[in-house]
């Protein structure tokens, strides 16, 4: 049975990567391994050994670290566009405030927020030298023409873009991303949700893009 692997986005932390990877692995009845945005950064050799031939299911800026691994596979959940810093800074504030409101009245959700802005808040503050160095390379990432390179390795590519993405609206309409298409990535354009969706409810979000 294939290797699954999922890999955090920006801002990830290892309890974080974990709360998802348990709910995958309880869906799949089979260990799916969790790995944060720096932990996969700093073992690049070591995760790209056990996703060869694998499937990786990326969220957010994940997907970059994906560039030398040889999946089989790879889901990506929310994964950014090219854009200006300052823009992007300005969304990311953005962002974390519409996140906040979604859960205006769901207490459930309320408490997932909560905790989820706990967790990437102590990740920037364990390591703030790292987290800014990665932010140009995560601003200039096309998401597309990494999709067309892993498709040219003989990997299937399936690109999910949030409904409601404030960091990366119409993210989906990026030109890139019809090349993508063309060259045989599976896109879907409008899976229900904020940007961070599928750190909440990874299940709901894989169900949408047809992997459940």
């Amino acid at each position: 049975m294939a290797q699954l692997v999922f890999i955090g986005g920006f801002g990830s932390n290892r309890l974080q990567v974990d709360l998802v990877a348990d709910e995958l692995s309880e869906h799949y009845d089979q260990p799916v391994i969790g790995v944060s945005f720096s932990e996969a950064q700093q073992n690049l050799a070591e995760i790209s050994q056990i996703v060869r031939d694998g499937i990786v299911i990326t969220h957010s800026a994940g997907l970059l670290l994906c560039e030398d691994m040889t999946p089989k596979e790879i889901i990506a959940i929310a994964p950014p566009v090219p854009g200006p810093l300052l823009v992007i800074a300005w969304r990311t504030l953005a962002k974390t405030v519409s996140l906040m409101r979604s859960g205006y009245l769901k207490e459930e959700r309320a408490q997932k927020i909560q905790a989820y802005h706990k967790r990437v808040f102590r990740e920037h503050v364990r390591q703030p030298r790292y987290n800014l160095g990665q932010v140009m390379r995560v601003r200039r990432f096309d998401p597309a023409q990494l999709a067309v390179k892993m498709i040219n390795r003989g990997a299937t590519v399936t690109l999910g873009f949030m409904d409601h993405d404030v960091l990366y609206p119409k993210s989906a309409r990026h030109v890139h991303v019809d090349m993508a298409r063309r060259y045989g990535a599976i896109v879907h354009e409008n899976l229900e949700g904020q940007h961070d969706e599928f750190l909440l409810y990874p299940l709901k979000i894989l169900e949408q893009v047809n992997r459940l």
